[in-house]
């Protein structure tokens, strides 16, 4: 009796190990053996191997203590972004899994003897890239380079750094691309047959699709306005580009000429001055008191008209317009500013021409050389203050007086009468004087 419960015994063992080795069904229902495996995840961007084989997103029945190897597999274009592993029975215990490759495969395995949910999530490798135009108006980066690669869903921050000393500004983040589902467009205006996206700096976003933003930079405009006193006419007014040179010229009427360019309320030479701000200019111009009654005015394009004006600078200072060659139309009145160094003094102009500067200015109707001359404080002190020469030794005397030594200077041995000399019949001249008086007083 006892031998046939122990047979009994060991063929129920053998049945139970019979039914743990079948193979996996999605069929059975009974909550006994079998617990369920869910596969939460989206196919397009990879898939999952369940002991080697292909599993669709589904959930799945496996035999209580069966062992299930897991490979999840990122398709092309795709990394895996996140895995998380959930245990429903007897408690819930969620497990976020991070030591995996987001570019490469990912093997686990896992016990069946609870149900369990793997939830992964692929996303889509998305490229990011920031240009600028033009190049010389400044940069423009995404995360702090000019292209990066990131999976979709990732917060990406576009950067843009104008030229902002050479008068370029941030005009907008543009896109070559119609529509763009990752970013809303702000506005249809189109820039070079780029579409405006957005005109915030920095512009950050969630991108899900490849990304391509142009930073359109643009050089600020300047206007430029002119007032004319007197009678003439003037060209150069306008719209200038930041750092662009003035490009002015001024004709008097008849019976009047031009006497200089105003900015400020202070005379300036317009000639390689770059404007960088709104110019409000004057134009003045002075009747002319030659006794020509037809003054001819100043042919523009004439190169006969154009005279050189030479400048160079001695001592320590500075003179503008720089030293060199300049050349200005006929009749044209050029402001000079010297500038002395600290502890120089301008002292005026010399050269061949510089008598023709008066309140340094000077009238081109000829070619002209000027030198612009400054001194040191000091050396113009020697110059005003010369120190007087001292007596040489062989033309001083000694004349004893209690002990004390008394030095005089006397004339050269030229021939010239001796101080002692003088000073002696000065002495006998004045005795002499006073004798007569005392006679005349006695009488």
């Amino acid at each position: 009796m006892r031998f046939k419960r122990t047979v009994f015994l060991l063929m129920t063992i053998m049945m139970l190990f019979a039914l743990l080795s079948l193979p996996v069904t999605a069929t059975i229902d009974t909550d006994t053996f079998m617990y369920y495996l869910k596969l939460d995840y989206n196919a397009e961007g990879g898939s999952v191997c369940l002991n080697g084989f292909y599993f669709a997103p589904g959930t799945y029945n496996f035999y209580s203590g069966a062992i299930i190897n897991i490979t999840i597999t990122p398709a092309d274009g795709y990394v895996i972004k996140s895995i998380t592993s959930e245990k429903r029975y007897p408690v819930y215990v969620t497990d976020i899994i991070t030591d995996f490759v987001p570019t490469q495969s990912y093997c686990m395995s896992k016990m069946m003897y609870c149900n369990r949910v793997i939830t992964v999530e692929f996303a889509k490798i998305c490229t990011a890239t920031a240009l600028a135009s033009p190049s010389e108006g400044g940069t423009a980066t995404v995360n702090g380079e000019t292209s990066i690669t990131a999976s979709a869903g990732t917060e990406v921050v576009f950067q843009a750094e104008p030229n902002s000393d050479d008068g370029w500004y941030f005009a907008g983040w543009y896109t070559p691309m119609p529509v763009l589902e990752a970013y809303s467009i702000a506005s249809s205006d189109e820039d070079d047959g780029l579409v405006l996206v957005s005109m915030d700096n920095p512009y950050s976003f969630v991108i899900n699709e490849d990304a391509l933003l142009v930073a359109v930079f643009k050089q600020r405009i300047y206007n430029v306005g002119i007032e004319i006193i007197g009678e003439g006419t003037v060209t150069g007014a306008g719209e200038y580009s930041h750092g662009e040179y003035l490009n002015l010229t001024a004709t008097p009427a008849s019976g009047w000429r031009f006497e200089n360019w105003y900015y400020q309320d202070e005379a300036f030479n317009p000639v390689e001055y770059r404007v960088t701000t709104d110019m409000a200019i004057t134009a003045k111009f002075v009747e002319d008191q030659k006794t020509d009654t037809q003054p001819r005015a100043r042919p523009v394009d004439n190169e006969e008209t154009r005279y050189s004006l030479n400048i160079s600078v001695e001592g320590p200072g500075s003179v503008s317009p720089g030293p060199g060659t300049h050349f200005y139309y006929k009749d044209m009145t050029v402001v000079l500013v010297p500038t002395p160094e600290p502890g120089a003094i301008f002292l005026g102009w010399f050269g061949e021409d510089g008598s023709d500067i008066v309140d340094n200015t000077v009238l081109m109707n000829k070619n002209k050389t000027i030198i612009a001359r400054f001194e040191t404080r000091e050396e113009v002190q020697l110059l005003a203050e010369p120190e007087q020469e001292p007596v040489p030794e062989e033309y001083a005397i000694t004349i004893p007086d209690d002990d004390i030594p008394i030095s005089s200077p006397v004339l050269p041995r030229t021939g010239g009468i001796p101080l002692e000399f003088l000073i002696t019949s000065g002495g006998l001249m004045i005795a002499g004087g006073i004798a007569v008086g005392k006679k005349k007083n006695r009488r």
